[in-house]
């Protein structure tokens, strides 16, 4: 069953988030995480400020499970969990993304880590693919949830995304 009013609320929260969404897809988008078998250095420079950015908005610090990786500068590659605790323990959903992308290859008519917005599209490597996921689970969530200041839409469920 669909509770109208907190779907209305729901809605419009996310409406009135659509800047948050293209500023956090531009970030995003601006960062090259290539892995090294695509020739790059992997995901830490977006990661890091993909966790800025989730800790700016009131996320609180992610647990961390890097994967041991020797082909990366690092020596590792970034995993993150951020939790947000519902008001029952169980059950948890969990949104699942990734950082990197793959070389940009042929066709593009800019610079395809430049994020360009035409209406409700946005075009830029990794735009429209599972890294707007990224940004629409990071900055989806905080959309609706904001920290502290969640706009009065309740959280039954605990959300988990990495």
């Amino acid at each position: 069953m669909v509770d109208e009013k907190l779907f209305e609320k729901l809605s419009a929260r996310i409406k009135n988030s659509r800047n948050d969404f293209v500023e956090l897809e531009r970030l995003l988008t601006s960062i090259p995480a290539l892995g090294p078998i695509n020739g790059g250095k992997g995901e830490w420079a977006k990661a890091k400020a993909l966790r800025q950015y989730l800790e700016a908005a009131g996320f609180g610090r992610p647990e961390e499970y890097n994967a041991l990786d020797s082909s990366v500068p690092e020596g590792t590659r970034p995993n993150m969990v951020f939790r947000i605790p519902g008001k029952k323990k169980a059950p948890t959903i969990w949104f699942l993304t990734h950082l990197d992308v793959v070389p940009p290859g042929e066709g593009w008519n800019q610079d395809p880590f430049t994020l360009k917005v035409e209406a409700d599209r946005v075009i830029g490597r990794g735009g429209g693919r599972q890294p707007t996921g990224t940004s629409g689970n990071g900055d989806g969530r905080t959309g609706i949830y904001r920290g502290k200041n969640h706009a009065g839409i309740p959280h039954r469920l605990g959300f988990r995304f990495r």
